[in-house]
């Protein structure tokens, strides 16, 4: 779908509209079930403190990461688009080059990657336990459907987003 987009500054449209506000949507919504599960299964359920550790690591780092994204790394974008566009000269970044913050996003998704495969392997891949009430339930699959989600967007920026972002550093 994203592969259609025409523009860049409607790429990043659709990249915070899909994936960046239903995230921030459902970070507060994770961690109260969390905190809930936990209440109530923690005893029965020792990893739950596990996956709860894992999972704020993931949240505080990935706040910080869409902050970047959406106020640096998506207007440092917009201009670079702007001056190909114009035929303009090539803005000067306060990074050097627009490369390093790119860089950097991909590395941070890296590290995602990293803390979603703790949080399979503490949850043997979300499964169920057989005493799963329907929180239990509710909480695994929307804990399945946000790393599906930031997977796909990670992938996006990094293959589509990002690559035609390095070719335009190449054409001004």
């Amino acid at each position: 779908m994203i592969q259609n987009i025409q523009s860049t500054k409607d790429m990043i449209s659709f990249i915070i509209e899909t994936y960046h506000i239903p995230l921030k949507e459902i970070l507060p919504e994770i961690s109260t079930m969390l905190t809930r599960m936990i209440e109530v299964h923690g005893k029965e359920h020792p990893e739950l403190e596990l996956l709860k550790k894992c999972f704020i690591a993931f949240r505080t780092d990935m706040e910080k990461h869409l902050r970047k994204e959406e106020d640096i790394l998506f207007p440092m974008i917009l201009q670079l688009e702007n001056a190909y566009t114009k035929n303009a000269e090539r803005p000067k970044f306060h990074c050097g080059s627009i490369e390093n913050p790119i860089h950097q996003m991909e590395y941070e998704h890296e590290q995602f990657d990293d803390l979603f495969k703790q949080m399979k392997h503490i949850t043997h891949n979300f499964i169920l336990p057989d005493d799963a009430c329907k929180l239990f339930i509710k909480c695994y699959g929307t804990f399945l459907k946000m790393i599906e989600d930031t997977e796909i967007h990670a992938t996006y920026e990094n293959t589509i987003l990002f690559a035609r972002v390095k070719e335009l550093t190449h054409l001004l």
